[in-house]
């Protein structure tokens, strides 16, 4: 599996090369700095869930924690010195392993445990948190890693704040477990209750049959509740084929539907015929002396060629249509310092000897050709290259990700 994926990488290469003057650079971006977390995941060892506790304040991520680990590893209802900051539980068995992949990820906070040797778990900052950049700690890493625990209490299972970071992150619903936490504090007859809400808030968010465990963490006696049957769920994805390489297959999906929207879904411009039949047309109008007219069935082409063509081409390509009139008027004030003094009209009509159409409208369909018909065929052969990357890449991902449930 991971060779399949190494292989995608080198498609999505190529798609961004290609798509490089036809997709804005910051549509491209994210694309590659999405390549690029996969190549790095990809260095580090697949015998390891990466997993993040997210929650709001008082939600209890550190009593999960300690529950998960079977020992205190992160201070409950106190503020250890890395407030607001993520702190990893590493397995000791992968600590030097994953040291290189925490600190791409910013994980400076970390803790050894001697438990669960197949995840490491991160105590995210809270969702909920008003200091901007603990906000931007947990947006930048909740898409680079491979599971994430979202940690909810009876109280605020419905936070505003954490369900517009579930909805944002909708398309990793596989990669997703949701624990209502701290249900000692109500009825059974309430939890049932709060549980089908909770259902329907996550359909809201684009979460089907989400999984969903009811926990009390750190109940006031007894040992914790519905912690086992949490961590038996996670082992479960964990003994599933290939669990971090379902995660990086969305990634590569999300990355192609990045490409094929900012390509617009661009059509095939059938340009030569389409071409052709507009130097026909305007024929006429400049054997008449109607400039404008024909300028404008040259530009109104052009135009439609931008609508269909990726963003930055249809920014050159809008360009290209406006240059369409200045054109035809600088050759037409050439062609008649170059004739002989005679009546308006006998210029306009001036026939080749093999009477076709007026001699005016050859030099100019020329100057189009050069002007115009060049430039607007290098783009568009841009544009086309970049969607042949783009489709085979999109083919090979879907082919990618119907392999995981076949």
């Amino acid at each position: 599996m991971r060779e399949r994926i190494v292989d995608l990488l080198e498609k999505v290469d190529l798609a961004v090369a290609e798509s490089a003057g036809v997709v804005s650079e910051l549509d491209l971006a994210p694309v590659v700095a999405m390549r690029n977390d996969i190549r790095t995941r990809l260095a580090y060892p697949d015998s390891v869930l990466v997993a993040g506790l997210v929650g709001g304040t008082g939600s209890g991520k550190s009593s999960v924690l300690n529950a998960i680990a079977s020992e205190e590893v992160s201070e409950v209802g106190g503020v250890r010195p890395t407030t607001g900051y993520p702190l990893a539980l590493v397995p000791e068995v992968h600590e030097r392993a994953l040291s290189g992949y925490l600190d791409r990820l910013g994980v400076t906070s970390r803790a050894t445990s001697q438990g669960l040797d197949w995840v490491c778990l991160i105590d995210l900052p809270d969702t909920d948190t008003v200091v901007v950049e603990h906000k931007h700690t947990v947006d930048a890493l909740l898409p680079r890693l491979d599971l994430v625990i979202w940690l909810l209490d009876p109280e605020k299972y419905r936070d505003a704040a954490i369900h517009h970071e579930i909805s944002r992150l909708s398309e990793y619903r596989d990669q997703f477990f949701f624990v209502l936490n701290q249900v000692d504090r109500i009825g059974k007859s309430a939890r049932s209750q709060i549980e089908s809400d909770l259902e329907s808030a996550l359909a809201e968010d684009g979460i089907d049959s989400p999984r969903i465990y009811l926990t009390a963490a750190s109940p006031p006696a007894g040992p914790p509740v519905g912690v086992a049957e949490l961590i038996e769920g996670l082992r479960q994805i964990f003994e599933e084929p290939a669990p971090v390489y379902r995660k990086l297959a969305v990634d590569l999906d999300t990355a192609t539907r990045a490409l094929l929207e900012a390509t617009s879904g661009a059509q095939s411009p059938d340009l030569e015929r389409r071409w052709a039949e507009s130097m026909q047309a305007i024929e006429i109008p400049l054997a008449a002396g109607r400039t404008s007219e024909a300028a404008h069935i040259v530009a109104a082409l052009v135009s439609r060629f931008a609508d269909e063509s990726g963003d930055m081409a249809r920014l050159e390509l809008e360009e290209l249509s406006v240059r369409v009139r200045p054109v035809i008027d600088e050759t037409i004030v050439g062609l008649k310092n170059r004739s002989t003094p005679a009546p308006r009209r006998r210029f306009w009509q001036r026939r080749p000897p093999d009477g076709g159409a007026s001699l005016v409208a050859a030099p100019v369909i020329a100057a189009l050709e050069s002007e115009v018909g060049r430039p607007l065929r290098k783009a568009l052969q841009q544009t086309a290259r970049s969607q042949a990357a783009i489709a085979d890449l999109a083919l090979s991902v879907s082919q990618l990700i119907r392999s995981f449930y076949s």
